[in-house]
């Protein structure tokens, strides 16, 4: 089964919801921002938009205990 890119950052916003509830947003940008000093670009592309899928799903009912 092949999960395309689109489908794979829906995913991981879904997670971050999951973990971090309204701070989704802002961990996914701080790990994009992480990346970026460490020269890997596409990554932090990818982190901006895992952080704009996530600040526009709603809380979730249910959250991880892991934080």
């Amino acid at each position: 089964m092949h999960i395309g890119l689109d489908e794979a950052i829906s995913i991981y916003a879904q997670a971050c919801r999951a973990w971090y509830g309204n701070k989704a947003y802002a961990v996914a940008l701080e790990t994009a921002e992480q990346l970026r000093k460490r020269g890997d670009q596409t990554g932090a592309t990818v982190w901006r938009r895992v952080a704009q899928e996530a600040s526009r799903m709603p809380e979730p009912i249910c959250r991880s205990t892991f934080r």
